[in-house]
């Protein structure tokens, strides 16, 4: 796990093709570090409304404070199938975002993208608890983070624009 400097996120919304991160608050008053939205259409309760992911979906939790980079490790996110397998790609920080970046990699000659296709991934981030990612004020995560994703969308372009080819010579 390390700290990376992004240009671009994808979406905070139920729709992993559109942008919209927002800051907001906590629910409730005495809360200071919570998840206040992400990708995967999550907000405060902590669940999920897009269970459904493609091969190279890059997944983006907002929270409403900096993240700690040292607190992000195994312990205070997983993300598995039932099995323990993890996807290929790395956690990054930036500010108050927690992003996953699925990576490239060949099996059996073939190019696979972060996420086995068919596969089920559980995303865990456990708050109130003494190893949970921490702001970087020190307040720790204050309510949890549990989803259910399937690998069940392929590949797909997350630009939403058609791909572009030159011909060089």
């Amino acid at each position: 796990f390390s700290a990376a400097v992004l240009v671009a996120l994808p979406a905070c919304t139920g729709n992993a093709s559109e942008v919209d991160l927002t800051r907001q608050r906590c629910s409730d008053a005495g809360q200071r570090f919570c998840l206040v939205a992400c990708n995967l259409g999550c907000s405060g309760s902590g669940l999920c409304q897009v269970t459904e992911i493609a091969e190279n979906q890059t997944i983006v939790l907002q929270f409403s404070e900096s993240i700690d980079p040292t607190s992000v490790s195994a312990g205070s996110v997983s993300l598995r199938t039932i099995n323990g397998q993890s996807p290929v790609g790395q956690f990054t920080t930036q500010g108050s975002s927690l992003v996953f970046v699925p990576s490239a990699r060949i099996v059996n000659g073939q190019t696979v993208f972060g996420f086995l296709a068919s596969e089920t991934y559980i995303l865990s981030i456990p708050g109130n608890q003494a190893n949970s990612l921490r702001s970087s004020s020190g307040d720790v995560l204050a309510g949890s983070v549990a989803c259910t994703l399937t690998v069940s969308r392929g590949f797909v372009d997350l630009d939403g624009r058609p791909p572009v080819a030159q011909m060089l010579i």
